[in-house]
């Protein structure tokens, strides 16, 4: 384990969660302010205008950080597989130092549409029992968090797809569902205690908590 990296990551998520309570703050007194109309139309313009930009850049690191987890939950999950490809029935959850994480897999799919894609989407909802009057009225739609639910236990059962699902138009998504086995906190405070010891702090040396 890269602890360096770790330690990095870790402290990284104390500086977000000050400059979270310091942004709340100013927010806060922003909000409060302008419902007094204390604040003239310029006032409010060099205001709004500072907000855009801070939002800008929150919203870009953001998209980032969720871009790296996407990808790490990505390996995370290709490597699992590896692992227990020949015998996915002994599969368990990663227990880590921080946390337990279990890999998932889901099925997405493009769903026809009845006016764009009316055959086969009378293919789709004939396929589940639905009457013509039902689908020509356009009355009942399938659920698309559920039919995703579908598709990925008939993936799992090595079953064929539904009638109106395009095999070229399905794709895998990969996630790890992650619980805490540590609190990121009581760590930040031996980190405190110990001079940024993360070998100390990932053993709860220096704290009853652990």
């Amino acid at each position: 384990m890269d602890k360096k990296e770790l330690l990095e990551v870790i402290q990284m998520y104390r500086h977000a969660k000050t400059q979270f309570v310091n942004y709340y703050q100013v927010v806060t007194k922003l909000r409060d302010s302008v419902k007094t109309g204390k604040f003239t139309l310029e006032e409010l313009v060099d205001r709004i205008f500072v907000l855009r930009e801070t939002s800008k850049y929150l919203e870009d690191i953001r998209k980032e950080i969720d871009g790296v987890k996407h990808i790490m939950e990505q390996v995370c999950c290709a490597q699992y597989t590896v692992k227990y490809s020949d015998d996915p029935g002994k599969s368990e959850p990663i227990r880590a130092t921080l946390a337990t994480g279990t890999p998932k897999l889901s099925m997405r799919a493009k769903l026809p549409k009845l006016r764009s894609e009316p055959e086969r989407y009378h293919k789709l909802l004939k396929y589940f029992g639905i009457p013509d009057k039902l689908i020509n009225s356009d009355t009942f739609r399938p659920h698309w968090p559920s039919m995703c639910e579908h598709l990925r236990v008939l993936a799992e059962e090595g079953k064929p797809l539904p009638d109106g699902i395009n095999p070229d138009e399905t794709y895998p998504v990969y996630s790890v569902t992650v619980l805490s086995r540590k609190d990121l906190e009581e760590i930040l405070d031996i980190l405190d205690e110990t001079d940024n010891d993360i070998e100390k702090a990932l053993n709860g040396e220096g704290s009853d908590v652990f």
